[in-house]
Protein backbone atom coordinates (compact mmCIF):
# COMPACT_ATOMS: atom_id res chain seq x y z
CA UNK A 1 0.00 0.00 0.00
CA UNK A 2 2.93 2.32 1.06
CA UNK A 3 4.06 2.40 -2.95
CA UNK A 4 0.29 2.97 -4.10
CA UNK A 5 0.80 6.37 -2.32
CA UNK A 6 3.45 7.33 -5.51
CA UNK A 7 0.52 6.20 -7.54
CA UNK A 8 -2.20 8.38 -6.44
CA UNK A 9 -0.63 11.49 -6.91
CA UNK A 10 0.99 9.60 -10.33
CA UNK A 11 -2.53 9.13 -11.12
CA UNK A 12 -3.69 12.87 -10.49
CA UNK A 13 -0.60 14.42 -12.33
CA UNK A 14 -1.24 12.09 -15.21
CA UNK A 15 -4.93 13.33 -16.03
CA UNK A 16 -3.90 16.51 -15.76
CA UNK A 17 -0.35 16.44 -17.80
CA UNK A 18 -2.76 14.53 -20.53
CA UNK A 19 -5.05 17.29 -20.78
CA UNK A 20 -2.15 20.32 -20.73
CA UNK A 21 0.18 17.90 -23.09
CA UNK A 22 -2.64 17.85 -25.65
CA UNK A 23 -3.36 21.46 -25.63
CA UNK A 24 0.75 22.05 -26.12
CA UNK A 25 1.07 19.54 -29.09
CA UNK A 26 -2.34 20.98 -30.84
CA UNK A 27 -0.70 24.78 -30.42
CA UNK A 28 2.74 25.17 -31.16
CA UNK A 29 4.43 21.57 -29.70
CA UNK A 30 7.20 23.50 -27.53
CA UNK A 31 9.90 21.18 -26.69
CA UNK A 32 10.94 23.64 -24.12
CA UNK A 33 7.72 22.88 -22.27
CA UNK A 34 7.76 19.59 -22.38
CA UNK A 35 11.46 19.52 -21.03
CA UNK A 36 10.95 21.95 -18.12
CA UNK A 37 7.77 19.57 -17.11
CA UNK A 38 9.66 16.21 -17.68
CA UNK A 39 12.86 17.63 -15.79
CA UNK A 40 11.03 18.81 -12.53
CA UNK A 41 8.43 15.65 -12.58
CA UNK A 42 11.89 13.53 -12.47
CA UNK A 43 13.37 15.36 -9.66
CA UNK A 44 10.26 14.62 -7.78
CA UNK A 45 9.65 11.49 -8.14
CA UNK A 46 12.94 10.20 -7.81
CA UNK A 47 13.40 12.43 -4.52
CA UNK A 48 10.24 11.47 -3.18
CA UNK A 49 11.28 7.48 -3.84
CA UNK A 50 14.48 8.03 -1.95
CA UNK A 51 12.72 10.02 0.92
CA UNK A 52 10.29 7.71 0.98
CA UNK A 53 12.90 4.76 1.57
CA UNK A 54 14.94 6.33 3.71
CA UNK A 55 12.16 6.83 6.51
CA UNK A 56 10.06 3.23 5.74
CA UNK A 57 12.19 1.64 8.46
CA UNK A 58 10.99 3.46 11.52
CA UNK A 59 7.42 4.64 9.37
CA UNK A 60 6.83 0.58 9.75
CA UNK A 61 7.52 -0.08 13.18
CA UNK A 62 4.39 2.67 13.70
CA UNK A 63 2.49 1.74 11.10
CA UNK A 64 2.61 -1.66 11.51
CA UNK A 65 3.20 -2.59 15.47
CA UNK A 66 2.53 -6.67 15.02
CA UNK A 67 5.43 -9.04 15.19
CA UNK A 68 3.97 -10.87 12.80
CA UNK A 69 5.38 -9.17 10.07
CA UNK A 70 8.76 -9.25 11.38
CA UNK A 71 11.46 -8.44 8.22
CA UNK A 72 8.46 -7.78 5.91
CA UNK A 73 9.51 -4.26 5.49
CA UNK A 74 12.75 -4.44 3.70
CA UNK A 75 10.34 -5.94 0.56
CA UNK A 76 8.94 -1.97 0.43
CA UNK A 77 12.12 0.01 -1.11
CA UNK A 78 12.35 -1.84 -3.96
CA UNK A 79 8.26 -1.50 -4.49
CA UNK A 80 8.82 1.62 -3.98
CA UNK A 81 11.76 2.31 -6.67
CA UNK A 82 9.69 0.46 -8.81
CA UNK A 83 6.82 3.22 -8.49
CA UNK A 84 9.56 5.76 -9.04
CA UNK A 85 9.70 4.20 -12.69
CA UNK A 86 6.27 3.56 -12.77
CA UNK A 87 5.93 7.08 -13.09
CA UNK A 88 8.42 7.75 -15.42
CA UNK A 89 6.69 5.66 -17.61
CA UNK A 90 3.41 7.53 -16.82
CA UNK A 91 4.67 10.35 -17.73
CA UNK A 92 5.77 8.80 -21.30
CA UNK A 93 2.00 6.94 -21.36
CA UNK A 94 0.12 10.69 -21.12
CA UNK A 95 2.49 12.03 -24.29
CA UNK A 96 1.45 9.19 -26.32
CA UNK A 97 -1.96 9.90 -25.58
CA UNK A 98 -1.26 13.70 -26.87
CA UNK A 99 0.09 12.37 -29.57
CA UNK A 100 -2.21 9.97 -30.57
CA UNK A 101 0.22 6.74 -30.11
CA UNK A 102 -1.98 4.28 -28.46
CA UNK A 103 0.01 1.39 -30.44
CA UNK A 104 3.07 2.49 -28.70
CA UNK A 105 1.45 2.54 -25.47
CA UNK A 106 0.68 -0.85 -25.93
CA UNK A 107 3.73 -2.64 -27.23
CA UNK A 108 5.98 -0.93 -24.58
CA UNK A 109 3.42 -2.04 -22.11
CA UNK A 110 3.61 -5.53 -23.47
CA UNK A 111 7.08 -5.81 -23.93
CA UNK A 112 7.68 -4.68 -20.09
CA UNK A 113 4.84 -7.12 -19.73
CA UNK A 114 6.30 -9.83 -20.69
CA UNK A 115 10.13 -9.56 -18.77
CA UNK A 116 8.32 -9.22 -16.37
CA UNK A 117 6.75 -12.81 -16.99
CA UNK A 118 10.19 -13.98 -18.01
CA UNK A 119 11.99 -12.68 -14.89
CA UNK A 120 9.66 -13.55 -12.87
CA UNK A 121 10.19 -17.12 -13.39
CA UNK A 122 13.31 -17.53 -13.15
CA UNK A 123 14.42 -15.30 -10.54
CA UNK A 124 11.45 -16.79 -8.04
CA UNK A 125 12.89 -20.34 -8.50
CA UNK A 126 16.44 -18.94 -7.51
CA UNK A 127 15.62 -16.35 -5.10
CA UNK A 128 12.07 -16.91 -4.01
CA UNK A 129 9.80 -13.83 -2.93
CA UNK A 130 12.92 -11.72 -3.92
CA UNK A 131 12.24 -13.05 -7.49
CA UNK A 132 9.00 -11.22 -7.42
CA UNK A 133 10.48 -7.85 -6.95
CA UNK A 134 13.39 -8.21 -8.79
CA UNK A 135 10.74 -9.05 -12.02
CA UNK A 136 8.95 -5.69 -10.94
CA UNK A 137 11.60 -3.61 -11.05
CA UNK A 138 13.52 -4.88 -14.42
CA UNK A 139 10.12 -4.55 -15.85
CA UNK A 140 9.62 -0.81 -14.70
CA UNK A 141 12.60 0.33 -15.37
CA UNK A 142 12.66 -0.97 -18.75
CA UNK A 143 9.14 0.44 -19.54
CA UNK A 144 9.91 3.75 -18.40
CA UNK A 145 13.70 4.12 -20.54
CA UNK A 146 11.54 2.31 -23.70
CA UNK A 147 9.09 4.95 -23.13
CA UNK A 148 11.14 7.88 -22.96
CA UNK A 149 13.71 7.08 -25.99
CA UNK A 150 10.50 6.19 -27.73
CA UNK A 151 8.80 9.13 -27.30
CA UNK A 152 11.89 11.42 -27.99
CA UNK A 153 11.12 10.26 -31.71
CA UNK A 154 8.14 12.44 -32.10
CA UNK A 155 8.94 15.07 -29.99
CA UNK A 156 12.84 16.60 -29.17
CA UNK A 157 12.08 16.40 -25.22
CA UNK A 158 15.68 17.95 -24.10
CA UNK A 159 16.64 15.19 -21.32
CA UNK A 160 20.21 15.02 -19.39
CA UNK A 161 21.00 11.19 -19.97
CA UNK A 162 23.80 11.66 -17.55
CA UNK A 163 21.51 13.10 -14.67
CA UNK A 164 18.68 10.62 -15.53
CA UNK A 165 21.08 7.67 -15.43
CA UNK A 166 22.71 9.14 -12.31
CA UNK A 167 19.53 9.12 -10.24
CA UNK A 168 18.34 5.69 -11.40
CA UNK A 169 21.41 4.41 -10.06
CA UNK A 170 20.94 6.05 -6.99
CA UNK A 171 17.31 5.16 -6.55
CA UNK A 172 17.99 1.55 -6.94
CA UNK A 173 21.15 1.20 -5.12
CA UNK A 174 19.59 2.66 -1.70
CA UNK A 175 16.68 0.02 -2.28
CA UNK A 176 18.84 -2.89 -2.43
CA UNK A 177 21.37 -1.62 0.29
CA UNK A 178 18.47 -0.93 2.56
CA UNK A 179 16.99 -4.29 1.83
CA UNK A 180 19.88 -6.23 2.55
CA UNK A 181 21.88 -4.88 5.29
CA UNK A 182 21.33 -4.15 9.08
CA UNK A 183 18.87 -1.42 10.03
CA UNK A 184 22.29 0.98 11.19
CA UNK A 185 23.97 0.08 7.57
CA UNK A 186 20.33 1.11 5.59
CA UNK A 187 20.80 4.48 7.61
CA UNK A 188 24.26 5.11 6.73
CA UNK A 189 23.65 3.85 2.98
CA UNK A 190 20.76 6.49 3.10
CA UNK A 191 22.91 9.33 3.64
CA UNK A 192 25.41 8.46 1.31
CA UNK A 193 22.34 8.18 -1.66
CA UNK A 194 20.99 11.71 -0.01
CA UNK A 195 24.27 13.38 -0.29
CA UNK A 196 24.65 12.30 -3.72
CA UNK A 197 21.12 13.07 -5.41
CA UNK A 198 21.72 16.59 -3.57
CA UNK A 199 24.91 17.03 -5.56
CA UNK A 200 23.86 15.26 -8.85
CA UNK A 201 20.88 17.64 -8.59
CA UNK A 202 22.11 20.57 -6.55
CA UNK A 203 20.59 22.86 -9.79
CA UNK A 204 16.68 21.96 -9.03
CA UNK A 205 17.21 22.51 -5.67
CA UNK A 206 18.70 25.95 -5.97
CA UNK A 207 15.59 26.42 -8.93
CA UNK A 208 13.42 25.32 -6.44
CA UNK A 209 14.50 27.94 -3.34
CA UNK A 210 14.52 30.77 -5.73
CA UNK A 211 11.06 29.82 -6.44
CA UNK A 212 9.57 29.44 -2.96
CA UNK A 213 11.59 32.51 -1.66
CA UNK A 214 9.99 34.39 -4.53
CA UNK A 215 6.36 32.70 -3.44
CA UNK A 216 7.13 33.43 -0.10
Amino acid sequence: RIPSLIAVFVTIFQQAWGISSSKEMDTNNDKGFYSNVFSVYSFIAFLGGIGMCTIIKPFMDIYVRSDSYGEVWRYVPLLLSSAVFSALAAYCGSMYGALKKSMNNMLSTLSAALVNVIVNYLAIKAFGIWGAMIGTIVAYVLLAFIRIIDVKRFVDVLIDWKKLIANSCIVIMQTILISIVSVRGGFLSSGITIILFVIINRQDFIQLKQKLQRRY
